[in-house]
């Protein structure tokens, strides 16, 4: 956990977007598709950011997990390598200690930027097909998830859950997430999905009053 972030905070509330994405096997023939959209992405967010400060904080889940450092817009890493199961309840559970309660008692991000009188709107983008393949055994299950969930919203983190093919639609509504959008699983839902990435950042930073959801 690093907390040098601050040097990228020159406004009293900055913007924090969290992509929190699937990069288990089931999204290999959609690799280059997902690194491209994430390039779109960032040139967005680079232009949103020259009048709000934005922060990033991306983590990729497959076999394992991993967690890169929060940083401005223009800095953010759009490839996009995939392979293993699907650890989507641990992920769940290490974004919670990333953004609110690390283990080691540190304050998570939110928590820090509250404590420096920072006022930050946080929006949590999770991209998955709602698979769980392989979190019973680092010891996270659904309840644990659905436990991380409820945290994050308890403590106004926004919660989107985009949602890669339907199969699993009960998996959003289950662990509790505020916004649900459902996408087809082809390059079409893809683009879709990081349109909808775009708009509902542009509308919380913008205008906190309206959302989008194509659920």
């Amino acid at each position: 956990m690093l907390f040098d972030f601050s040097k990228l905070l020159t406004r009293d509330n900055p913007n924090m977007i969290v992509l929190l994405c699937d990069s288990s096997s089931s999204m290999s023939p959609f690799r280059n598709v997902v690194s491209n959209e994430l390039k779109t992405t960032k040139d967005y967010f680079a232009k949103l950011e020259e009048d709000n400060t934005i922060l990033i904080l991306r983590a990729d889940f497959s076999g394992s997990y991993k967690e890169r450092k929060v940083v401005a817009p223009n800095d953010l890493d759009t490839s996009f390598n995939t392979g293993g199961k699907s650890i989507l309840y641990y992920a769940l559970c290490r974004i919670r200690e990333s953004l609110l309660f690390p283990e080691k008692g540190d304050e998570g991000y939110v928590v820090k930027m509250l404590n420096d009188n920072y006022s930050p709107n946080v929006i949590l983008f999770v991209i998955s097909d709602g698979k769980d393949e392989g979190s019973s055994g680092s010891g996270y299950d659904f309840n644990e998830a659905y436990e991380a969930v409820e945290d994050l919203n308890l403590n106004n983190v926004d919660t989107h859950f985009l949602l890669f093919g339907k199969e699993n639609e009960d998996i959003p509504h289950r662990l509790g997430f505020k916004h649900i959008h459902l996408f087809d699983k082809n390059k079409s839902g893809i683009a879709s999905m990081f349109d909808t990435i775009k708009e509902c950042s542009r509308s919380k930073i913008i205008d906190t009053d309206q959302w989008f959801s194509n659920v």
